[in-house]
């Protein structure tokens, strides 16, 4: 098994040291003469025993004036740790939108993500980065798979990231494509498998950190019904083997 990257208590908290910035309440400050953003933050709490992640609020907008829209609108939950949670909503209703949040790819417009009582907002660039190589693991739509790169490399990709020997990393990323029944194609060209086994390989690349939270987005819209079922069925065992 590959060294898991680490970081101590005390670490952490230096990196996530910071002011969770809100332009609204920025504003409402400057006219008011008043300051929220302590009583926001006071708001959030402490987690609660097993919860992983709390949304409080969420809001991501774009444009303004007549072009003004808000892709997700004050949304508010918390995921335990071990919970197999699924959003579900038609096309356009926000669904990647709030998942970009989640994973803090992109800042919220209003509220805040806060992940075992850590606000994303207040990470510094370097939290985040770390945040992203070893907290969350990422499976878009679209697979991202680098054609450039064998199967293989591309699952071991963020261990490579992460500064893990070649050799671990690749042992590593072995076992994860024999545990999805492809460890015969790890010397392919992600071009060369079939939409269902690509998004496979997208999966074992966001488990191969061994990550506290995995994102997964609409991870069969791209499939066909047989490739979808077998998909799905690979994150149901996932889930249960814990």
């Amino acid at each position: 098994m590959p060294t898991k990257p680490s970081i101590s208590t005390e670490a952490f908290l230096e990196l996530t040291q910071g002011t969770a910035i809100d332009p609204l309440l920025q504003q409402l400050e400057q006219q008011t003469r008043r300051t929220f953003l302590p009583a926001l933050a006071e708001h959030m709490g402490p987690p609660a025993k097993g919860e992983l992640f709390r949304v409080e609020n969420l809001t991501k907008s774009y444009g303004t004036g007549a072009a003004y829209r808000e892709a997700v609108k004050g949304a508010s939950f918390a995921v335990h740790q071990g919970e197999y949670v699924v959003i579900v909503g038609p096309s356009g209703s926000g669904k990647s939108t709030l998942l970009t949040l989640l994973a803090g790819l992109e800042p919220p417009s209003r509220g805040a993500v806060s992940v075992q009582g850590n606000r994303l907002d207040a990470f510094t660039e370097e939290a985040l980065a770390w945040y992203h190589r070893s907290v969350v693991g990422l499976v878009f739509q679209n697979f991202n798979l680098l054609d450039s790169l064998s199967v293989l490399d591309n699952v071991a990709f963020p261990l490579l990231l992460s500064g893990v020997p070649a050799a671990e990393r690749e042992a590593r990323a072995l076992e994860l494509l024999d545990s999805f029944g492809l460890a015969e194609f790890a010397g392919f060209s992600p071009n060369q498998l079939s939409g269902g086994q690509q998004q496979r390989v997208a999966i074992a690349r966001a488990l191969v950190h061994n990550p506290l939270l995995l994102l997964v987005d609409e991870p069969t819209g791209n499939l066909d019904s047989k490739s979808a079922q077998t998909v799905t069925q690979s994150l149901a065992e996932l889930h249960k083997r814990g």
